[in-house]
């Protein structure tokens, strides 16, 4: 690209142009398979899941798709005409319900980034964070230099030996104190991470394990695994993510939180400690 001065380039329309090429980038594979889709349907392939396999790469899914044609307002034979307008609209919705965005506002430290960050926030509908990558790469450095103590996502820092510490560092220390984590709260490296997956995706974080009394597997380690699971998964998905054969002889399972016995199609929470029991 081309550098312009701090402040001057507008991010919104940088937004803007990734969601635009993102959307031109599956019309136009849609548009190179609308006539083996065709071919299908007559065979009497169910639509959604014909679309979904053209764009199989992108791990779009048919109720993705079915999703996107409510939303558009367009049946499969009105995509499968090809007309531009059309596919572009059917495409956009696709994009927004298959792939959804999440903004990470780097060079927040920049004096003049505040104003963009605010507009940012204002005209875009997705998730925006603001974030320092710059800060939070100084801070692991120095926390790997043990000249810090500072773990990713934390709020501050504290310096384990002033003596240790150059003027240069601390100048740059406090430069990160000022004009990030004392406004925004930490570098939003870490926070951009978690809103992806918790906010974006509504994934949910579930620990399997052994003894449900005690929180551990059988040597003793507690919640020795974190699973992270889509929306909606049941407890025989998580068999499943285990093994499958797991998932062939699990019977029943327990809420070591609650202690209660649940049935293996219950719906997973974030932060369930499940314990899957097995028949012999």
């Amino acid at each position: 690209g081309k550098p312009v001065p701090p402040g001057t380039h507008d991010p919104v329309r940088d937004v803007q142009i990734v969601k635009e090429e993102f959307t031109l980038w599956m019309a136009g594979v849609l548009r190179k398979n609308l006539e083996k889709v065709s071919r299908r349907m007559l065979s009497g392939e169910k639509p959604e899941k014909l679309l979904s396999d053209v764009l199989s790469g992108l791990e779009v899914k048919p109720e993705d798709v079915k999703k996107a044609m409510d939303e558009s307002g367009l049946d499969p034979k009105k995509i499968l005409q090809g007309k531009s307008e059309d596919i572009l609209r059917f495409s956009e919705c696709l994009r927004r319900n298959s792939k959804p965005f999440l903004v990470a506002a780097n060079k927040i430290d920049v004096p003049q980034a505040g104003e963009n960050f605010e507009r940012i926030k204002k005209e875009l509908e997705e998730v925006v964070v603001p974030v320092s990558s710059q800060a939070e790469l100084i801070l692991k450095k120095a926390a790997r230099n043990k000249l810090i103590r500072y773990e990713p996502g934390d709020s501050s820092f504290s310096i384990i030996d002033e003596s240790k510490l150059t003027d240069a560092q601390r100048k740059a220390l406090k430069l990160i104190e000022e004009r990030v984590l004392d406004v925004y709260g930490s570098t939003g490296v870490q926070k951009t991470l978690e809103s992806a997956v918790f906010d974006v995706l509504g994934s949910v974080v579930v620990f399997p394990v052994e003894n449900e009394n005690k929180f551990c597997d059988k040597d003793g380690n507690v919640l020795p695994d974190a699973f992270i699971m889509p929306r909606g998964s049941k407890v025989i998905d998580l068999a499943m993510r285990i093994h499958s054969e797991i998932a062939e002889k699990a019977t029943f399972a327990v809420n070591a939180r609650t202690k209660e016995r649940i049935s293996l199609e219950t719906e997973l929470k974030h932060r369930d400690v499940i314990k899957i029991y097995l028949r012999r």
